[in-house]
């Protein structure tokens, strides 16, 4: 208050931080909680890579969310390209060497037929 450090209760308002903010913060002057780094607002449930703060902060939490979620989902394709780039491959091999082995075992056959 006044720029000074002064005692929760002079605030007059109700803001358990181990229910409200998880215990990953405090409550702020608004009664919102401030995370801790590595703690989302607005109640410090998710962690991430995230520099805390509240959703009363002046850079907005939503950003940090959507670049959460935005990361997430380069991950999910990144890993389904890991996982179907090999299949694909393995399936074209697969196909080519089936190919081969057709010719080989026709050319055979019509040697024998001779």
């Amino acid at each position: 208050m006044n720029q000074k450090c002064v005692d929760a209760a002079v605030l007059k308002y109700k803001c358990d931080v181990k229910k409200k903010c998880n215990d990953h913060g405090v409550c702020n002057n608004r009664g919102n909680c401030h995370c801790r780094s590595g703690w989302l607002p607005p109640d410090c449930k998710i962690s991430s890579k995230g520099y805390g703060g509240s959703i009363d902060s002046t850079f907005r939490s939503d950003a940090i969310i959507d670049r959460l979620h935005r990361n997430t989902l380069k991950n999910w394709l990144l890993l389904s390209f890991c996982l179907f780039l090999p299949v694909l491959v393995c399936s074209i091999i697969m196909i080519i060497k089936r190919n081969e082995l057709n010719r080989c075992c026709t050319k055979e056959e019509s040697q024998v037929d001779e």
